[in-house]
């Protein structure tokens, strides 16, 4: 359980596992929306994103169903039902493990990869805003480069038309973060932004300061989350 979201793994007779995603409730916030900018639930969003991801040819989840309860025309309970890729570690797991005993040519191959599928999403203006490794899958067989990426936990993609730079730099960010707490070191994380920026005719040279600096408030934010996760669980616990 994570916040207001309920993951489920469950068996299905003839096929792989099925993951259930339900979300339980929502916020004042997130109420608002729904009923003065007629969002849709996280359930729909995440479904949607799901079919728009893999019609630009990124791999991804497969979607079977949602469904939503709604109360006045308000969706304020959702469920989405996908395919399990349980089997697919995810990338910060294989990077924390292997990556120091990769050769040269594989880590290239992985960082060129993964340059080109953020590139291709940022050039449509499409951003994930929540682009850590763990939020993508790796797997090194069975594909023609040997290599497959899969992006999950969609519910927050968007398409923005302006101020792009601030989603660029996130996404950038989030994945230069959780890359160093993996153990990959500055050069390689640079190599990766100066193949990144080339794809975008950009110069790398611009985003060095500005994602360094969020990549810090992003350690800062983990670590208050963390720290405050902890007291709570110990006054529970008193």
């Amino acid at each position: 359980i994570r916040d207001r979201r309920e993951v489920y793994k469950i068996p299905v007779e003839g096929r792989n596992n099925v993951f259930l995603k339900k979300y339980t409730s929502i916020t004042i916030g997130m109420l608002l929306k729904l009923i003065f900018l007629k969002r849709t639930s996280e359930a729909k969003k995440e479904f949607d994103n799901i079919l728009y991801i893999s019609r630009l040819g990124v791999n991804t989840l497969t979607p079977l169903a949602y469904g939503e309860r709604s109360v006045l025309g308000v969706p304020v309970e959702s469920f989405l039902l996908t395919d399990s890729l349980e089997k697919i570690p995810r990338l910060e797991d294989i990077v924390a493990k292997y990556w120091n005993k990769f050769s040269l040519e594989k880590k290239n191959l992985i960082i060129s990869s993964l340059a080109d599928i953020v590139a291709r999403l940022h050039k449509k203006n499409i951003f994930h805003k929540d682009l850590y490794l763990g939020h993508i899958l790796f797997s090194d067989k069975d594909s023609e480069s040997g290599l497959k990426f899969y992006l999950i936990d969609l519910q927050r993609i968007k398409e923005h038309n302006c101020r792009l730079e601030r989603w660029r730099i996130k996404d950038l960010s989030s994945l230069n973060y959780s890359a160093d707490l993996c153990g990959v070191g500055i050069k390689d994380r640079l190599k990766f932004l100066k193949k990144y920026c080339s794809m975008l005719n950009t110069s790398y040279k611009d985003y060095i300061a500005p994602v360094s600096r969020k990549t810090e408030l992003i350690r800062k934010h983990t670590l208050k989350h963390f720290l405050r996760k902890n007291i709570r669980k110990k006054r529970r616990k008193k």
